[in-house]
Protein backbone atom coordinates (compact mmCIF):
# COMPACT_ATOMS: atom_id res chain seq x y z
CA UNK A 1 0.00 0.00 0.00
CA UNK A 2 1.45 3.40 -0.82
CA UNK A 3 2.31 5.77 1.98
CA UNK A 4 -0.54 8.92 1.94
CA UNK A 5 1.44 11.78 1.93
CA UNK A 6 4.00 10.68 -1.09
CA UNK A 7 2.79 12.29 -4.49
CA UNK A 8 1.72 10.35 -7.26
CA UNK A 9 4.41 9.62 -9.81
CA UNK A 10 4.16 11.82 -12.76
CA UNK A 11 2.26 10.52 -15.99
CA UNK A 12 2.42 10.48 -19.90
CA UNK A 13 6.12 9.47 -19.64
CA UNK A 14 5.62 6.25 -21.72
CA UNK A 15 3.34 3.51 -21.02
CA UNK A 16 6.11 1.44 -19.67
CA UNK A 17 8.10 3.58 -17.81
CA UNK A 18 4.31 5.09 -15.97
CA UNK A 19 4.05 1.16 -14.97
CA UNK A 20 7.06 1.01 -13.45
CA UNK A 21 6.86 4.37 -11.59
CA UNK A 22 3.26 3.11 -10.54
CA UNK A 23 4.70 -0.15 -9.27
CA UNK A 24 7.56 1.40 -7.53
CA UNK A 25 5.03 4.42 -5.83
CA UNK A 26 2.63 1.19 -4.75
CA UNK A 27 5.91 -0.87 -3.26
CA UNK A 28 7.81 1.98 -1.57
CA UNK A 29 7.20 0.97 1.82
CA UNK A 30 7.31 -3.31 1.16
CA UNK A 31 10.48 -2.63 -0.69
CA UNK A 32 12.04 -0.45 2.11
CA UNK A 33 11.35 -3.40 4.47
CA UNK A 34 13.20 -5.63 2.52
CA UNK A 35 15.83 -3.70 1.82
CA UNK A 36 16.41 -3.27 5.74
CA UNK A 37 15.96 -6.61 6.27
CA UNK A 38 18.87 -7.66 3.89
CA UNK A 39 21.20 -5.07 5.17
CA UNK A 40 20.51 -6.66 8.93
CA UNK A 41 21.60 -10.13 6.98
CA UNK A 42 24.53 -8.84 5.54
CA UNK A 43 25.82 -7.32 8.69
CA UNK A 44 24.89 -10.33 10.65
CA UNK A 45 26.90 -12.51 8.42
CA UNK A 46 29.57 -10.11 8.21
CA UNK A 47 30.07 -10.66 11.81
CA UNK A 48 29.62 -14.30 12.14
CA UNK A 49 32.48 -14.35 9.18
CA UNK A 50 34.78 -12.65 11.34
CA UNK A 51 35.04 -14.74 14.49
CA UNK A 52 37.23 -17.50 14.78
CA UNK A 53 34.23 -20.71 14.51
CA UNK A 54 34.87 -22.93 11.69
CA UNK A 55 31.45 -24.10 12.17
CA UNK A 56 29.97 -20.43 11.28
CA UNK A 57 32.13 -20.21 8.61
CA UNK A 58 30.95 -23.14 6.82
CA UNK A 59 27.40 -22.30 7.80
CA UNK A 60 28.08 -18.63 6.04
CA UNK A 61 29.66 -20.02 3.30
CA UNK A 62 26.83 -22.81 2.77
CA UNK A 63 24.45 -19.74 3.05
CA UNK A 64 25.78 -17.55 0.47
Amino acid sequence: MALTGKPAPPRGLGPFRDRVNWFAYQHDLAWTLTMVILALLYVGLSLLDEQDNPKANTAVTLAI
